[in-house]
């Protein structure tokens, strides 16, 4: 793992010298450096406190309800929104380049984490996989982590399976952590 690989990531390549970008960046190093020698699931449950803890820290109440409750609609401005579905997208995508990460998907953590990059390779990656498992082969993974839970709503704002499966995963995994 070399700072190089962080410099040619999506998050370098998309925002320049932005202070945001370059936050972005240093997230994800940092998130690589840890994520190094864990396994899948122990990745996800790190990830999953990242993506939960920044929309904690950078959007706001109104915001996090309207997201959960899939009513981005009623936002005066939804651009925060989307601004942490980039940002979370971009950091996803650019540890898993400082990892190397270009074998074959290992498991629903893995594909789940593929799923919610900006770099079309690893969503591919988690499509093809996802598409060769049983039907809701990835509904119980998600039901336990609210974090990823919580980004599939924000990239999937509209009616989609994808944002029901999040929204009820998202409600189980919550009121499970009760």
């Amino acid at each position: 793992m070399t700072e190089d690989a962080a410099d040619d990531s999506p998050v370098a390549r998309a925002g320049g010298a932005d202070g945001e970008w370059r936050a972005a960046r240093d997230d994800a190093a940092r998130l690589a450096r840890r994520l190094q020698y864990l396994t899948w699931p122990d990745r996800a449950r790190v990830l999953d406190e990242y993506f939960w803890s920044h929309a904690r820290a950078t959007l706001s109440s109104d915001s996090v309800t309207a997201v959960i409750n899939r009513k981005l609609h009623q936002l005066p401005d939804a651009e925060e929104i989307r601004r942490y579905a980039r940002y979370c997208g971009s950091v996803v995508s650019t540890a898993l380049n400082v990892l190397g990460d270009q074998g074959a998907v290992v498991g629903e953590p893995h594909a789940l984490t593929l799923s919610l990059s900006t770099a079309d390779a690893h969503r591919l990656r988690a499509a093809d996989w996802i598409a060769a498992q049983p039907a809701g082969a990835l509904g119980e993974q998600l039901r336990q982590l609210p974090g990823y839970a919580f980004v599939m709503l924000t990239t999937h704002p509209n009616d989609s399976a994808e944002s029901f499966l999040a929204r009820d995963a998202f409600w189980i995994a919550m009121l499970g952590r009760s």
